[in-house]
């Protein structure tokens, strides 16, 4: 996220604190003027997210591993140090909506969800080959950074680090695709599970069942 962040931000409007006060907005899909089905196509998400995914993977050829410019992954390649700084942005504007939800009365918590090469040795084995990684389990460093954030903030922060492992040593499928990085059906049923337990355990459902709408 903190990559993606750094991507987004560079053609963002900031304000005098570095907050985002708007992005780019992508293109409009319009079904009924689009008579070249090439054009339609290359207007879906589906395609943008492909294109995008071959030019990170050309561009691991092309430019040093770990450049945010380029690297999808740049964050998890970091020294502590330089993993701490390129987190600096993205935890800014997680300050800056937690202060938002705070003056609305919204609660709000910050979930970390691991990337696939931290939950298993054996996760993501297509996608490893791709993006220049081992066949290891890898730790998960920038987590005492978003904890110690959180204590800071006080914000209420869920790590699910437990959660994945666990559910990878005893899975009946892989909780990540073995060629994306991307959460299959049993990892995302393991993630709803605990944010549901999550929204539970920090909003009071109201006794009449038709207010849950607007609780939750």
């Amino acid at each position: 996220m903190p990559t993606v962040d750094h991507d987004c931000l560079a053609r963002a409007q900031l304000n005098e604190d570095g907050i985002s006060m708007g992005l780019m907005s992508g293109e409009s899909l319009n079904r009924a003027n689009d008579t070249d089905a090439l054009s339609y196509l290359e207007r879906t998400t589906l395609y943008k997210l492909l294109r995008a995914e071959l030019n990170d993977r050309n561009s691991n050829d092309t430019y040093p591993l770990g450049d945010p410019n380029y690297d999808i992954f740049a964050a998890a390649r970091k020294s502590t140090d330089a993993l701490e700084k390129l987190h600096q942005t993205s935890l800014a504007h997680v300050a800056a909506l937690a202060r938002i939800a705070d003056e609305q009365n919204i609660p709000f918590v910050l979930i970390h969800v691991l990337l696939a090469h931290q939950v298993a040795d054996d996760e993501w084995r297509g996608g490893r080959s791709a993006y220049q990684f081992e066949e290891r389990n890898y730790d998960a460093p920038e987590a005492p950074i978003i904890e110690k954030f959180c204590a800071a903030q006080k914000i209420q922060c869920v790590m699910t680090t437990p959660m994945f492992q666990k559910l990878a040593a005893e899975r009946s499928s892989r909780v990540y695709f073995q060629y994306h990085h991307v959460l299959t059906e049993v990892g995302h049923r393991a993630l709803v599970g605990m944010l549901l337990e999550t929204m539970h355990s920090i909003v009071k459902a109201p006794e009449d069942p038709s207010q849950l709408s607007s609780t939750f």
